[in-house]
């Protein structure tokens, strides 16, 4: 499957922006804060009141997608490792505070749900198409992926493919709480592309889950593409400071969560930014390895036609 647009909302200055890659290994250096494109420009007024900032985001990276390419979406596939935790805190907090014979308003809980995201997009498009979230923790947007494949090859023409996450005041006192290693560095960003089977520049030539050894796995994959691992030009790696890759790869690596900081889904920026460096540095084989959770990993492989 080929990736005919890309969008990205991230703490780097990515959104809307053709080849960001060029010069973005050596040059940029993002901040836990997220930089927001104007929401107006891209979702009706009358929604826009209403819709939660996790939304806003992924409504904001299709419409971005659709002026790149323009179609109508045969599916609308999302993975999300946390969901709309804002409007999760919100419900909670409703149910906590409120009084015995108080009714309460169902307009948080029916926002809460992981689903509520590729919901609104297809209520924004009114589109009646397949429509699928993926909450798989780390994984969330590799099997999001693998479903697109299935997709495609089931005679599906052109998919909607996403990943988003967001950042409540609550995580950080999580992973204070549990002194996991990563204060300063948790984010939020949201990633989606349209991919379909038409030839086009970059091609996602393989998506494999691994639990437990990746390695292996991973070996059996090149020798299945007759490819060696000096064919690589770049691996893009994503991983937290406890769940490393525990290797040296003999071949050029860059850890994009140094940039973009660390949320479950940021294999999908990850993955933006390899089809964005493929393009720019006219190179052929780029690896994206997302290793965000321990024992988990998520590993694409792209092609530069």
């Amino acid at each position: 499957m080929y990736i005919q647009a890309a969008s990205s909302i991230t703490t780097l200055d990515t959104f809307g922006k053709k080849d960001f890659a060029e010069g973005f290994l050596k040059k940029h250096k993002g901040s836990n804060e997220l930089i927001q494109p104007i929401y107006k420009d891209y979702i009706p007024t009358g929604l826009l009141r209403r819709t939660p900032k996790i939304n806003k985001m992924a409504l904001a990276c299709m419409e971005d997608c659709l002026t790149q390419y323009q179609t109508e979406f045969d599916a609308i596939i999302v993975g999300t490792g946390l969901g709309c935790l804002s409007d999760t805190e919100k419900f909670l907090g409703h149910i906590a505070n409120a009084k015995p014979d108080q009714m309460l308003s169902p307009t948080a809980f029916i926002q809460s749900g992981h689903n509520a995201i590729s919901g609104q997009i297809a209520l924004m498009k009114k589109n009646h198409a397949y429509n699928m979230t993926y909450a798989q923790g780390g994984l969330s947007f590799e099997y999001a992926m693998k479903d697109a494949l299935l997709c495609l090859e089931e005679g599906q023409k052109n998919v909607l493919v996403g990943a988003v996450d967001e950042k409540i005041d609550l995580l950080d006192e999580w992973v204070g709480k549990f002194d996991l290693g990563f204060l300063n560095s948790i984010t939020e960003g949201a990633s989606f592309f349209v991919l379909n089977s038409v030839p086009g520049a970059v091609k996602v030539e393989d998506v494999m889950v691994c639990t437990g050894d990746w390695q292996e796995p991973l070996n059996e994959m090149l020798e299945r593409k007759k490819m060696t691992w000096t064919a690589i030009d770049q691996v893009f790696v994503g991983h937290n400071w406890t769940h490393t890759l525990g290797v040296d790869l003999p071949c050029p690596t860059f850890e994009y969560t140094k940039f973009c900081g660390r949320y479950l889904s940021s294999s999908a920026f990850g993955m933006h930014l390899a089809q964005d460096y493929l393009r720019h540095n006219d190179k052929k084989w780029a690896l994206v390895i997302n290793r965000v959770e321990e024992s988990k990993t998520g590993i694409t492989l792209l092609q530069h036609d």
